[in-house]
């Protein structure tokens, strides 16, 4: 009777494993549309830009680290709007999502999706701004 019941719970347990009811899933921003994202993998600003590589100094740690961005990876702002890489400036606020919203085992990640605040560095989310 003991072991029945314990086959019983693995077997309910591998169908909601299997059903993904215990998976977390990765819901990356739509441009127009951030409902439902998860939340980003990284939030902070940019303190260096050298493409494809870009520094952003993380918020929550004050730690720096480099991130590539795939050659036609648009940049969106938080109002909807969309940009080029190449107008990306030191000191605009920043949020990256990786593929999968897991930053993987490359020394150096890779962006799926890159949102800044504003295309002005001195604009800041009202979360960070500048003292």
């Amino acid at each position: 009777m003991h072991s029945e019941s314990r086959i019983v719970r693995l077997v309910i347990a591998t169908i909601f494993l299997i059903s993904g009811g215990a998976a977390v899933r990765c819901q990356l921003p739509s441009p127009d549309d951030s409902k439902g994202a998860s939340s980003a993998n990284l939030h902070g600003s940019i303190t260096e830009v050298n493409l494809p590589s870009i520094s952003i100094r993380i918020k929550s740690n004050g730690r720096k680290i480099q991130v590539e961005l795939p050659p036609n990876l648009p940049i969106f702002t938080v109002f909807g709007g969309d940009g080029v890489q190449d107008k990306l400036l030191v000191g605009q606020e920043v949020w990256i999502w990786f593929e999968n919203c897991k930053r993987g085992r490359a020394k150096t990640p890779v962006a799926a999706y890159f949102q800044i605040y504003s295309a002005d560095p001195d604009d800041r989310s009202s979360s960070t701004q500048k003292q």
